[in-house]
């Protein structure tokens, strides 16, 4: 029998705005199983360990090192994630 082992990393994604308010904090910690993460793997994660987050991970943007990327980015638990929140005003 042969054993398959799940690997986790840890990701830390930064939070600014109206996120950091909802969640009370600056930063979030996410952990994720997976070989070859994605930035929408950490948004599926994000969502369902903070559900108050949803309407402003489903509006935004992530940054991944300070470039704006798409979902399918693939992420290390190196880099440093943001969650960039659609803010309207004037």
């Amino acid at each position: 029998m042969t054993g398959v082992t799940s690997r986790t990393s840890t990701f830390t994604v930064l939070l600014f705005g109206p996120a950091a308010e909802l969640v009370g904090a600056e930063t979030v910690s996410i952990e994720l199983d997976s070989s070859a993460p994605t930035v929408h793997d950490l948004e599926m994660a994000l969502v369902q360990t903070r559900p108050s987050l949803q309407e402003l991970v489903e509006a935004g943007r992530f940054a991944v090192n300070t470039q704006i990327v798409r979902r399918e980015t693939r992420i290390s638990p190196e880099d440093e994630i943001a969650l960039i929140s659609m803010v309207s005003g004037g």
